[in-house]
């Protein structure tokens, strides 16, 4: 599948940023699998958790700037006999490849779904900014 979208981080007034850690997305199955992406610091983590105590996590860096638009791309690949993968394309340019050893069966649903937040909803994992059109496609597309 692939998720796409336009974003800007806004920085939040009086916030500590090392405590902060505003998502994106959050998608989870209702066998607590999913995938997140969220900001800690000037990182950007991907992570795919197939069990509350497994997960990878996959940091991508780049200089998000505050106030300036970026277009997002998170392409998933799923491999059934070799490791599933993730490129992030951030204005259109390739900037990272994760290979997870593992993915969700592509026929588990996604029941538990957050843009911009977690499902708890606090100041310290609510995302701060501008959103576009979040796009969701089956399909693994890529520019």
């Amino acid at each position: 599948f692939t998720i796409t979208t336009w974003f800007r981080i806004d920085p939040v007034a009086n916030g500590v940023i090392e405590k902060e850690k505003p998502y994106l997305y959050w998608f989870c199955t209702s066998k607590g699998h999913g995938y997140t992406a969220h900001f800690v610091g000037n990182c950007l983590v991907i992570s795919c958790s197939k069990l509350k105590e497994k997960a990878f996590q996959h940091c991508i860096q780049y200089e998000f700037k505050p106030r300036e638009w970026y277009m997002i791309t998170f392409a998933h690949q799923y491999q059934r006999w070799a490791k599933s993968s993730i490129h992030c394309y951030i204005n259109g340019q390739l900037v990272s490849n994760a290979y997870f050893p593992w993915s969700i069966e592509s026929g588990d649903l996604f029941d538990k779904c957050y843009i911009g937040c977690t499902p708890d909803r606090n100041d310290l994992t609510s995302f701060s900014g501008q959103l576009s059109t979040f796009y969701l496609f089956s399909l693994d597309l890529e520019p």
